[in-house]
């Protein structure tokens, strides 16, 4: 699995968020503003993010009438999982035991 830019993550909060498969036109509609561009994002970004997510494996896709759905095919729980042993195995030599510490070591 590749992992998610920081666009695909956003877009997947509200994929997961929906809990249950979300319409394009929902996910448009729940998809925060872009801070970078300091715009919303459109309906065809969007859409290039969700092909995205399809191609590295994250979602599926199907049409029902004349919508398009994302179905999520991993949950958030996994793909945190996912992230913080590739980052442990980047950074730790795969000592996730020094990544928990690490974020046991952050105050609220």
């Amino acid at each position: 699995m590749e992992l998610l830019t920081i666009q695909e993550q956003i877009i997947m909060k509200q994929i997961w968020a929906k809990e249950g498969d979300i319409s394009l036109k929902e996910l448009i509609e729940s998809v925060p503003y872009d801070y970078e561009k300091g715009d919303h994002y459109n309906r065809n970004t969007i859409a290039t993010f969700v092909m995205r997510l399809k191609r590295k494996g994250y979602v599926t896709t199907y049409h029902q009438k004349r919508e398009c759905y994302i179905h999520p095919l991993h949950s958030i729980e996994a793909i945190i999982e996912y992230q913080i042993r590739f980052f442990a195995d980047l950074c730790f030599d795969g000592d996730v035991g020094k990544v928990k510490s690490i974020v046991n070591s952050i105050s609220e």
